[in-house]
């Protein structure tokens, strides 16, 4: 008899916790390191730049009339543009509770920052001036919660916001300024963004 009061006993206390604590089997995360935690990202340095940047790659429609050294001087950084990239699914869970998203192996938070138009003194300086990494993917921390409901089976949803610097590139000519300027624009990850959808 007393074996059988025990036995219901813990019945009792299986069921209570499957009824009220949220089923967030598929929620698990293993944690991972980030290479920027929330609030931490690198912000871009659009400070002057006195630099004569040296050409790394030969425009061949400028023509070259006996010896000449081409450089370079960045001239201007700004921002141009603002944008977000696609959402990707976070973790899945029932309530009554909270589902939270954070630091899991399981979840994409890679963003690589990106550079497009001319920018003949090549990529890394273009970075180095800014402050950014270019062309290696980074993986950025995250942190949203959200509340559900007894019965409500919800997905966290979350996608990069990023800033678009324009890069204006003098050249000089033997030392001379020219009336040549380049233009190249960078990709850059600020944060991300947060939402939700219900799972019928």
């Amino acid at each position: 008899m007393k074996m059988r009061k025990i036995s219901l006993l813990l019945f009792g206390i299986i069921l209570t916790l499957l009824v009220y604590v949220p089923s967030l089997a598929e929620a698990t995360e293993v944690f991972q390191d980030v290479d920027y935690e929330v609030g931490n990202t690198p912000t871009a340095d659009l400070s002057e730049d006195s630099t004569m940047y040296e050409e790394e790659s030969v425009d061949e429609i400028t023509p070259r009339f006996g010896p000449t050294n081409i450089t370079y001087k960045i001239t201007d950084k700004k921002v141009v543009g603002r944008g977000w990239g696609d959402f990707r699914n976070g973790p899945t869970g029932t309530g009554p509770g909270t589902l939270s998203i954070n630091h899991s192996t399981t979840l994409n938070r890679e963003f690589t920052n990106t550079i497009s138009g001319e920018y003949p003194i090549g990529e890394a300086k273009i970075g180095a001036s800014l402050g950014v990494t270019i062309g290696k993917a980074k993986t950025y921390g995250t942190t949203y919660t959200i509340t559900l409901a007894k019965g409500e089976k919800k997905t966290i949803q979350f996608q990069p916001k990023y800033v678009v610097y324009e890069v204006t590139q003098r050249m000089y000519a033997n030392g001379i300024a020219t009336n040549t300027y380049k233009k190249a624009n960078v990709v850059v990850f600020e944060d991300w963004d947060y939402s939700w959808y219900s799972n019928k």
